[in-house]
């Protein structure tokens, strides 16, 4: 009897351990599968909960700690799982997503992409920009998917949606900066073409003015050039009919001593012989002097190798009777040699000064300053300032310096009044009367000098005078 107790004790033992064993199975199964995260464990100090952290808990863990949507869809589409990521995106609550189809979420204008994109996700992975909408509200992001399949046939596609709305709001304002650009560079370059188009139509009216006013400069230039032509002409005139009043009045007395010779008988061959040689003479020099005016007036273009002495002396030559007879007396003074000449018959040529430029040109300029020369100082005597019996004097220094040739031109004239003498270069300006001046004289002898010559005319006042200069490159 007390066996059969203990068999029976010994079954139901094995029945227990076989229960419990049972039930340790079902325990690891369920940890297994995921199914049990937590165990309850009760002891004599108490129960405590141990929790069970394996792959797929921190898997899920991971993806709703995600900035980016994770969605999980069946192969039809529709939603099986989102994050809290995705629901925020969405402003919907995770519940009221699963079981909707993710299409039903795209824009209209975005339905042929994602299609694009499930077809490619479906045999692989897609990725491409959408626009997701809900509520009437509209969300740029950019979806890429990924099968997972079992058995080679899609079972899920897994989706990461992340928002780009910044992104988009970044290019659109990159865009309208890029436009607003390119509208204030186009408008720029309108007002820059019209700018241009103004400029180069001044440039044209420019143009046409600067040849305009240059004609007209050169036609002025011209004719004050021939007006003071006529004015040294008459200087030249002048000078002529001074010469030759002394063989014209030969030539009388000669025609008058014939006449008397007629009368008292006394015309022989002799006589008449004697009074053709004496007019034959008179008339050559009459001739002499209209050639050596004519060759001083002959216009030249050319350039020629002279004497800067040798030049003075030329137009001292048609001026002498005048000086002479207003008794003016002159000098030439060679401070290269230390030489004065107080005569024309005195002057040796001085190679120092010889000089390379057109002959015509700067005789007119010499003429010019001297003849003021010589008119100043008759003035100064018909004023009383100078004794109507002194000795006016004019002074001539030609000399070299460096690489430059200097022909000083000085007087007793009296002199340039100081608030004058920076105008006397100026056209028509003169200080003498309108009758004896025309103002062009000098200004043309600035425009020769500095436009033809390529040298340089000033004054200054010096004692009882002025002193001209003429600066000459060698």
């Amino acid at each position: 009897m007390a066996e059969q107790i203990e068999e029976v004790n010994l079954i139901k033992k094995i029945e227990d351990l076989q229960k419990r064993l049972d039930e340790a199975n079902d325990i690891l199964n369920a940890l297994r599968s995921g199914v049990v995260d937590a165990i309850v464990v009760t002891k004599k100090d108490g129960t405590k909960i141990y929790h069970i952290e394996d792959a797929a808990y921190v898997y899920q863990a991971l993806v709703e700690s995600m900035n980016e949507g994770a969605v999980t869809l069946t192969k039809e589409g529709v939603i099986l799982y989102c994050n809290k990521a995705f629901a925020d995106m969405m402003l919907i609550d995770y519940r009221n997503l699963v079981g909707v189809k993710l299409v039903s979420l795209i824009s209209q204008e975005d339905i042929k992409k994602f299609e694009s994109l499930w077809q490619n996700a479906l045999v692989g992975s897609g990725k491409a920009e959408l626009r997701l909408q809900y509520y009437g509200v509209t969300l740029p992001v950019s979806m890429s998917c990924n099968t997972h399949a079992t058995n080679r046939e899609p079972s899920y596609v897994f989706a990461i949606v992340s928002d780009i709305s910044e992104t988009k709001r970044a290019e659109e304002a990159l865009k309208q900066s890029r436009d607003e650009l390119e509208n204030k560079v186009i408008e720029r370059t309108a007002e820059l073409q019209k700018v241009n188009a103004r400029i180069n139509k001044l440039n044209q009216t420019l143009e046409q003015r600067v040849v305009e006013e240059t004609n007209r400069r050169m036609l002025q230039e011209h004719m004050l050039l021939q007006q003071s032509k006529m004015a040294a002409m008459g200087e030249m005139i002048a000078a002529i009919a001074h010469q030759w009043k002394q063989p014209l009045n030969a030539l009388g007395l000669i025609v008058q001593n014939m006449q008397d010779a007629y009368q008292h008988g006394e015309l022989d061959n002799a006589y008449f012989d004697s009074a053709v040689k004496e007019t034959m003479s008179q008339v050559m020099f009459m001739s002499e002097t209209v050639d050596d005016f004519s060759n001083f007036l002959k216009p030249s273009m050319e350039k020629e190798r002279f004497d800067l002495i040798a030049i003075t002396s030329e137009v001292l030559k048609f001026l002498e009777p005048q000086l002479s007879k207003n008794l003016i007396s002159y000098s030439i003074n060679c401070k290269t040699h230390n030489k004065t000449f107080r005569s024309i018959a005195e002057i040796i040529p001085c190679d120092a000064t010889l000089i390379t430029t057109n002959k015509s040109h700067l005789a007119h300029i010499v003429l010019n300053i001297l003849n003021n020369a010589k008119e100043a100082i008759i003035a100064r005597k018909l004023s009383g300032l100078l004794d109507a019996k002194a000795a006016g004097t004019i002074d001539i220094d030609v000399y070299k310096e460096g690489e430059t040739l200097k022909l000083t031109i000085s007087d007793n004239g009296g002199g340039i009044a100081e608030q004058l003498i920076d105008k006397i270069f100026d056209p028509y300006f003169t200080t003498k009367s309108k009758d004896h001046g025309t103002g062009i004289g000098l200004y043309i002898s600035k425009v020769i000098m500095e436009d033809k010559l390529g040298g340089k005319i000033y004054v200054r006042n010096i004692q009882d005078g002025a002193e001209f200069t003429i600066e000459l490159p060698c």
